[in-house]
């Protein structure tokens, strides 16, 4: 099971996030609650979790100097999520900088809480797909090599790598060139080998990685299929990590705002509502959004869930092909993706008010 820490001051909010949730129902366990940013690090230190909810401002250290701290620390395979109340807006804009995965403004439902924690789930796929990927990597340059190819980065390029991550969330395309250029330059002089190399860049990718979950869009594609049978092995990652920074940037780019993704959603709705297999996980996939994401925006920017505008566009339909009498009930209902007539049938009573039959002898006769 996937481990989640709560750090928040407020005891009613920290209680009742333990309790109104049941953890167990999706894979997670409890492992422990902090009332100071303090208790919340070593808390983390010690218990080594997958997700922490902390709340971004709590006595002796901030959340955001936590995060900072345990980043510092060389961790990368913690999902955060930052709990923020609506006058500190502010302070949730920096964590942009930390590589936060989610922030929530409070108050807020548990079903948004769920959302959020789904989608760090996800994250987590990745980016513990992508430790094997290293692993793996490092245990063959070891075999090549005869010897441990554990780190050896003399200095990893944390600047150049926030330049990165800064041009990647502008998606200025200048800028992105000139901070891969140096982000590559520093790393290669930095590394004592060429594992080393693979791990500093698959560290940058996995930060890029955050900036998609933290909108809610999937990994996408697997840009180091086959880095690791390349001859060149530096010079293939470098194209690799160079490839998915500028996919990545043009991707954010398009998904500037939960409007463009649900206009976008919408818009492949419209031109696929008569497919019977059209389906959340279908049209999340065709936005690169997470399906819980994806719901959750549909609700608060349509005024109604994903499913009940897929039936509404297709009954919007069906009145339209009920005016030419040479067609069935069940061709209409084959024609609009439905699976059977029956089910077609009630769906659209209970839209119309009417049986389509009758809606049809009282429409057009």
């Amino acid at each position: 099971m996937l481990r989640l820490i709560i750090a928040d001051d407020e005891t009613d909010t920290r209680e009742g996030l333990a309790e109104i949730i049941p953890w167990a129902d999706y894979g997670i366990q409890l492992s422990g609650l902090a009332a100071t940013g303090r208790a919340a690090y070593d808390l983390i230190m010690q218990e080594r979790p997958d997700i922490v909810l902390i709340d971004i401002q709590m006595p002796g250290m901030t959340g955001l100097e936590v995060i900072s701290q345990v980043r510092q620390e060389g961790i990368r395979d913690i999902v955060f999520i930052i709990l923020s109340g609506h006058d500190e807006f502010s302070y949730a804009q920096q964590a942009v900088k930390l590589n936060v995965d989610e922030y929530l403004l409070k108050p807020f439902g548990p079903e948004e809480l769920i959302r959020a924690v789904q989608d760090a789930i996800l994250h987590l796929t990745s980016i513990k797909q992508l430790m094997r990927q290293s692993a793996e990597a490092n245990t063959v340059l070891s075999a090549l090599s005869g010897k441990d190819s554990s780190l050896h980065i003399l200095r990893y390029p944390g600047e150049e790598e926030r330049g990165v991550v800064m041009a990647v969330q502008l998606a200025d395309d200048f800028a992105l060139e000139a901070a891969l250029s140096a982000f590559f330059d520093v790393l290669s002089h930095g590394c004592t080998d060429d594992s080393s190399y693979v791990e500093g860049c698959l560290m940058l990718y996995m930060e890029l990685l955050r900036l998609l979950f933290a909108r809610g869009l999937s990994a996408g594609t697997n840009y180091f299929y086959d880095v690791f049978s390349a001859d060149n092995l530096r010079q293939s990652i470098t194209l690799a990590l160079a490839s998915a920074a500028r996919d990545i940037a043009a991707r954010l780019h398009v998904s500037q705002s939960a409007n463009s993704l649900v206009s976008r959603a919408v818009h492949y709705i419209d031109e696929h509502y008569c497919e019977p297999d059209l389906s959340l996980d279908t049209v999340a996939a065709a936005v690169y959004a997470s399906p819980a994401y994806l719901s959750s925006l549909f609700r608060q920017n349509i005024g109604m869930s994903f499913v009940d505008y897929i039936h509404d566009r297709r009954i919007e339909a069906a009145k339209k092909l009920l005016a030419a009498p040479e067609l069935t009930l069940d061709e209409i209902a084959e024609r609009l993706g439905y699976s059977n007539v029956k089910y077609f049938s009630r769906v659209f009573k209970k839209a119309a008010g009417l049986p389509p039959s009758q809606y049809r002898s009282q429409t057009f006769g």
